[in-house]
């Protein structure tokens, strides 16, 4: 199965300078910028064997046939565009949003256009409902509480939710 998984939160990219020390690329030192980065690295690591999936960004989004992937899965949404968010909608897509969005037309269609738009807690999904009117939702923590949220509990619901979730 080809999944095409759009979005900005990629890893930092390592350079090597002319002097040969090593610089990243972003706001942060290391792999990841952050969380959203961190996570979506993680979430790719799951998929079953057979699974192909090719990162497109912004960047690249005109170089990609989104016609070639079976599956579409929308992460990052900050530096699309709105032309290319509304193709996106055209194509069922899987939308698992990071953090809270700022609504814009392109985002709306992308959302209402979802086959499920998750968020990670009930509060996240609340503000996204005053704007947008997805089809299906789904919370990805449905259980998180201050006495389970151990690193190891977060680290194998987000594992196993994407198993379940990614077709």
């Amino acid at each position: 199965m080809k999944i095409g998984w759009y979005t900005h939160h990629i890893e930092n990219q390592v350079k090597v300078a002319e002097n040969g020390s090593v610089a990243h690329e972003g706001l942060f030192t290391g792999q990841f910028a952050g969380g959203a980065e961190m996570s979506d690295y993680e979430y790719r690591l799951q998929a079953p064997l057979g699974f192909d999936i090719q990162i497109i960004t912004p960047e690249s989004f005109d170089t990609h046939d989104i016609h070639q992937f079976d599956s579409v899965v929308v992460t990052g949404t900050d530096a699309f565009s709105d032309q290319q968010l509304n193709r996106l909608s055209e194509y069922d897509p899987f939308v698992f949003v990071h953090h809270l969005q700022t609504p814009r037309a392109g985002l709306n269609a992308l959302i209402r256009g979802s086959r499920i738009f998750v968020t990670h807690t009930p509060a996240h999904m609340r503000r996204e409902l005053t704007w947008s009117k997805p089809r299906k939702t789904v919370r990805f923590f449905p259980t998180l509480t201050p006495v389970n949220a151990t690193t190891t509990w977060i680290r194998n619901h987000l594992h196993f939710g994407q198993r379940v979730n990614i077709p």
